[in-house]
């Protein structure tokens, strides 16, 4: 990946598969693959990272951060331990798939919930009680 992109959707246009499966392995990949609709609330930071709750076994907070070489620096509230997650992947590929349809992908509120628990302003009986109330929310 070529250092002069800056953008989160430059670099997102500019990524496939290999680069995700060298970060992540191509089983995480398929399996990232089958979350891409679980992904809600997308959103990005300034500083390219992607953020979202993807639902699994529960919801997970999760955010990538893509630096314009193509590095990865992921976070999510899973309990998966052993590198990237599928959570990870289905965020990125839900991104490239929005900005392939034409859509943007909108600047994180960071008083959100999704923001208070990825930006660190909230803590974890917080984090809880806000997953909790928005459980039934729609995907």
């Amino acid at each position: 990946m070529n250092a002069a992109h800056s953008s989160i959707e430059t670099i997102l246009r500019k990524l496939d598969f290999d680069d995700l499966r060298y970060w992540a392995g191509e089983k995480i990949v398929n399996r990232g693959k089958t979350y891409v609709k679980r992904v809600n609330q997308l959103a990005r930071t300034e500083n390219n990272t992607l953020v979202a709750w993807v639902s699994g076994t529960e919801r997970y907070a999760t955010s990538v951060r893509i630096d314009n070489d193509g590095g990865f620096d992921d976070f999510c509230t899973c309990p998966y331990s052993w590198g990237p997650c599928k959570h990870a992947v289905a965020v990125v590929l839900a991104a490239a798939e929005q900005l392939k349809v034409g859509q943007t992908i909108p600047l994180l509120d960071k008083g959100s919930d999704l923001g208070q628990v990825l930006c660190g302003n909230a803590g974890e009986g917080e984090w809880i009680a806000a997953k909790s109330k928005n459980d039934d929310e729609p995907l």
